[in-house]
């Protein structure tokens, strides 16, 4: 996906953004500044100096670099670690990740806690299997962790699978995957912070219960991450929203019981794509406030959108199905009321499979609505059908005919080129058949 691949300019290498690029910025300079810190750091290196993770962690002192040889990690080797009161930079040297498979072990990875100048970037790791009960990342007080690269994959979870966020901690989480994970009682991620957690390019495919829980007070902004829930990923939500979460660019696509997003606080959805959600509504505005823009909905077997209590705006995104319980919808300029065509996506009663989100070129969708955007979680389409001259006011325009039609206008047909005094011309009588006519409309 090579939206996923845009890094943000004027920004510290290494900072890839799309969207909400001043709270990357942010992040960026912090790390700037902490790297810039005086102070003789050291080196610890695994498992050449310390045999086990966690006695590398332990050692170390803030600004240290705890650095992990690529390859697999089993047994005492690979016990959790703690970070306490300290900055540290925890990565990765070698080609490859670091593999901490904790199967038939306890699945604890690291718990980071720390005041509000103390920063952990975490990076490169993989971490299979295992059971834990309150997550394999646990972040504490007010530390900020930078979390990327990393792999969370088959853990098995109490309370909390992979990763939880409390107090006034801050997650800033780039480029990680989440697969196969399954929790007992509440979420695969928790984040219950105060701070507002970032999310960027990341991966969630096949877990079992609710994928992110936002609990805290300071919610969490997603950005350009795709939520996969293929079968195996039965009950819960891809997202649950109980705080402010604002959403970009994200692709939902499921085939689990539950919903893409149940949200009870205040969600602000924009430039998404939900596709092939086989049961109750794809998104759930059960109460709270709720914004959703430029999105498309598509190819789900219930209602696209379900309004229990509280209230929503609904503008420029195309929907098939609104369901209004006891909440308000009130709806914007440039909505397409139908079911988007996209590239290659199945049904939702048709096997699960990865698909191509893009909006066929040339279709309502895509390219008519008057604000001006192009709906869903790319900015590209694929191809579709061709264009040709439409007259609309006197104004002559290169348009598919669905668009032309949408919009009023008279189509003079495929590869018709606009001119001066086309649009002055008779309009134009296209010869059908009644079978044909019946079959159009």
């Amino acid at each position: 996906m090579k939206r996923w691949e845009r890094t943000l300019e004027g920004q510290i290498p290494g900072c890839r953004c799309s969207i909400g690029a001043l709270a990357c910025g942010t992040v960026a300079l912090a790390m700037a500044a902490w790297w810039a810190t005086p102070g003789a750091a050291a080196t610890l290196r695994v498992p050449s100096e310390y045999d086990r993770f966690a006695a590398a962690c332990h050692v170390a002192e803030s600004g240290d670099t705890v650095l992990v040889a690529a390859g697999n990690y089993s047994g005492v080797a690979a016990y959790g670690g703690t970070v306490f009161g300290k900055s540290l930079h925890v990565l990765v040297e070698g080609d490859g990740p670091a593999v901490f498979d904790h199967e038939g072990d306890g699945a604890e990875f690291l718990v980071v806690e720390g005041d509000a100048e103390h920063h952990v970037r975490i990076d490169g790791f993989e971490l299979r299997g295992g059971n834990t009960v309150f997550g394999s990342l646990i972040v504490a007080g007010g530390v900020t962790v930078t979390l990327s690269n990393c792999t969370f994959q088959g853990i098995v979870g109490g309370e909390v699978a992979a990763v939880r966020v409390v107090d006034a901690a801050t997650l800033n989480m780039t480029g990680c995957e989440f697969t196969a994970n399954q929790c007992t009682e509440n979420t695969i991620v928790s984040l219950e912070s105060s701070r507002t957690a970032i999310v960027r390019e990341c991966r969630f495919s096949r877990n079992r219960r609710t994928t992110i829980d936002c609990v805290g007070m300071g919610g969490a902004e997603i950005y350009d991450s795709l939520f996969l829930e293929e079968p195996g990923s039965d009950f819960g939500n891809s997202l649950a929203v109980r705080s402010p979460v604002r959403i970009e660019h994200c692709v939902f696509s499921g085939a689990r019981r539950g919903a893409a997003i149940s949200s009870w606080g205040s969600l602000d959805m924009r430039s998404c794509t939900v596709a092939g959600y086989r049961w109750s509504g794809a998104v759930r505005i059960i109460s709270g406030d709720a914004t959703i823009e430029r999105s498309v909905f598509a190819r789900n077997c219930g209602t696209d959108i379900t309004v229990i209590q509280g209230s929503l705006d609904l503008a420029c995104s195309a929907v098939d199905s609104v369901r209004v319980e006891s909440g308000t919808v009130t709806y914007g300029e440039g909505m397409v009321f139908g079911d988007a065509a996209l590239c290659d996506v199945p049904s939702c009663e048709e096997p699960w499979r990865l698909g191509d989100y893009r909006l066929v070129a040339g279709t309502v969708a895509a390219s008519c609505p008057p604000c001006g955007f192009i709906y869903g979680a790319y900015e590209e389409t694929c191809p579709g059908g061709g264009t040709g001259a439409c007259c609309i006011g006197g104004e002559c325009l290169d348009l598919s005919s669905e668009c032309c039609e949408w919009n009023g206008g008279v189509y003079w047909g495929e590869g018709a080129a606009c001119t001066p005094e086309l649009c002055d011309q008779p309009i134009p009588i296209r010869r059908l058949t009644w079978g044909a006519i019946k079959a159009r409309w």
